[in-house]
């Protein structure tokens, strides 16, 4: 049997928190809220509309921008495991004071299935 490798890949994210100012966001992530890809719920999550049906994603959690510009959500924990900043050999470096990460991420290293949970926008 055949043995392969994960592709490094690149792509877009940014976590996301409840007072997060959508000014603040990505272009294609507000794209994605005007094109229904993205729902604010009052309860303070987000669902977002994947390739695998709605995927809840909740306060915290980083919400990504796939290669072929797919949005989903994944846990904070998962994605400091799997993701860290391009160009970068440590790990993702965190704005305390502001409580938010962004940035162009590559993969580190390969894992399996990424989960997420929504969060909205009261």
């Amino acid at each position: 049997m055949a043995r392969y490798k994960k592709r490094p890949v690149v792509i877009e994210a940014f976590q996301w928190f409840n007072h997060t100012e959508l000014n603040e966001t990505p272009e294609w992530f507000r794209k994605a809220i005007e094109n229904g890809t993205v729902q604010l719920n009052y309860d303070g999550t987000i669902t977002i509309e994947t390739f695998e049906g709605p995927h809840l994603s909740r306060e915290g959690d980083y919400i990504i921008q796939g290669v072929k510009g797919e949005i989903y959500p994944c846990k904070p924990d998962i994605f400091e495991m799997t993701y860290e900043p391009e160009g970068s050999t440590g790990s993702i470096t965190v704005d305390r004071e502001r409580n938010t990460a962004s940035g162009v991420f590559r993969v580190e290293r390969g894992g399996g299935h990424i989960t997420g949970h929504n969060r909205d926008k009261k």
